[in-house]
């Protein structure tokens, strides 16, 4: 996606009536090992949130871009270090 289509694609998101995600929304596209992880460590509301924002430890991406694409590798990541406690 080069830079022009990113910027359109958040103008989009952000002016577009608010679509209510829930939790079963992010598991069915995260799945439900990946987001039960979230779940134990971060509240069901900030969950859906934050699947759907942009987020600079994913160059950009939203969690829910990175499933999309298949590329989970770096929630994992994240995950790890929700539960570990260690920094990246």
């Amino acid at each position: 996606m080069n830079n022009k289509t990113y910027i359109y694609s958040m103008i989009k998101l952000y002016m577009s009536p608010k679509e209510k995600h829930t939790i079963e929304d992010v598991r069915t596209l995260a799945g439900d090992s990946l987001t039960d992880r979230l779940l134990d460590v971060i509240k069901e509301k900030a969950v859906v949130d934050w699947f759907y924002l942009p987020n600079k430890e994913f160059d950009g991406k939203s969690p829910y871009e990175l499933c999309q694409s298949k590329d989970i590798e770096p929630i994992e990541r994240m995950c790890y270090m929700f539960e570990s406690g260690q920094p990246g």
